[in-house]
């Protein structure tokens, strides 16, 4: 018999969770593939048991108190085209208060598990980017869920379930934590491209990102205290790829209305090859921001249950593939790169369920 697990949003009004539910909908009533999920590639699922998109109940915490049709209408990812066969499913599913307390978190989740008879309670962070270096609402939600006992997945770049008091809580509590800031367009593509330099001995001379985006994301990162925070995760991870600092690498996120959830990226990358010879690419990735972070949030939901149902605790280092700035236990250096996460994620699983 299968087991039910709950998915609890901080952020459930927002353009990724709006994406994520009613993508799930839509798989699951056989109206849409399942592509960019990891977790449906049957290589992988020959490797281990993952929980059924069946298996999924959702609710969350979002200040707009929204239904999901609601979020799901104005953030205008899906389309309402699209969204037409699970409106109704949507419609059931509105958004909790938010919460300044972790006990009003736990008492939530408490009910949430009661009520739907949930074997499980998987708590997600995609709140909006907060102020560099200051502990919010993320941590709240981290604190909250830690408590109760709740895997957790900071989804996001802000200060939530790295704070020291909240990693101790978590191994005692044996709640296992991954994070952060999921690793969606420009960034993934960094991971593929920097190793791919650093393995032909090119080296990279300057590089310079910016970033068209229109979303609720894009505007709260018109907030120079939160860019930075977005800017951080997104920078730090090309020296380690590379195994030099490279300056000037240059991050910038454009709040561009028109754009909405529809990104667009720009890379300039200036290469120094044989001989001295200067060279340069040019990557323009026209994106859209939710459609690939949705599919991310799902995979995390099932590996992370797996986790719990394995005796996981603290941060899980082995899904560092997710994620712009992968939380470590510090027994060895960070791995940025796609390929080597990817493949230290399936070696994990395997490893996982002898």
């Amino acid at each position: 018999m299968s087991e039910r697990i709950g998915i609890a949003i901080a952020g459930l009004n927002g353009a990724v969770a709006s994406t994520v539910v009613a993508g799930v909908e839509l798989i699951r009533r056989g109206l849409a593939e399942p592509v960019g999920l990891l977790t449906e590639d049957p290589a992988v699922r020959k490797l281990a048991s993952l929980a059924s998109l069946d298996d999924f109940v959702f609710a969350g915490w979002d200040p707009r108190l929204e239904t999901e049709l609601q979020a799901a209408t104005r953030n205008d990812v899906v389309g309402t085209v699209q969204l037409k066969p699970v409106a109704p499913a949507l419609r059931k599913l509105r958004a909790w208060p938010a919460r300044w307390s972790a006990a009003a978190v736990r008492r939530d989740i408490a009910a949430f598990q009661c009520k739907h008879r949930l074997a499980r309670v998987i708590v997600i962070a995609l709140t909006p980017t907060e102020p560099v270096g200051r502990p919010g609402p993320s941590a709240i939600y981290a604190r909250g869920a830690i408590e109760a006992g709740c895997p957790f997945i900071n989804f996001t770049p802000n200060v939530a379930d790295e704070l020291p008091a909240l990693r101790a809580l978590a191994g005692k509590r044996g709640v296992p934590l991954a994070g952060k800031d999921g690793k969606t367009g420009q960034t993934m593509m960094k991971s593929v491209l920097a190793p791919a330099f650093r393995s032909r001995g090119l080296r990279v001379e300057g590089w310079f990102s910016t970033n068209l985006l229109g979303n609720e994301d894009g505007r709260t990162l018109n907030d120079p205290a939160a860019h930075r925070a977005k800017e951080k995760c997104k920078s730090d991870l090309l020296d380690q790829m590379l195994g030099y600092p490279v300056k000037p690498h240059t991050v910038q996120i454009n709040y561009y209305p028109p754009r909405g959830d529809n990104k667009e990226a720009w890379d300039n990358i200036d290469l120094v090859g044989f001989l001295g010879k200067r060279m340069a690419l040019k990557i323009n990735f026209l994106c859209r921001d939710s459609i690939l972070a949705a599919p991310l949030v799902i995979d995390l939901v099932r590996w992370m249950d797996l986790a719990a149902r394995r005796g996981a605790r603290g941060p899980q280092e082995w899904l560092g593939f997710y994620f712009k700035a992968p939380y470590s236990t510090g027994k060895q250096p960070v791995e940025n790169g796609l390929m080597e996460q990817y493949r230290a994620l399936l070696e994990h699983v395997r490893r996982f369920v002898r």
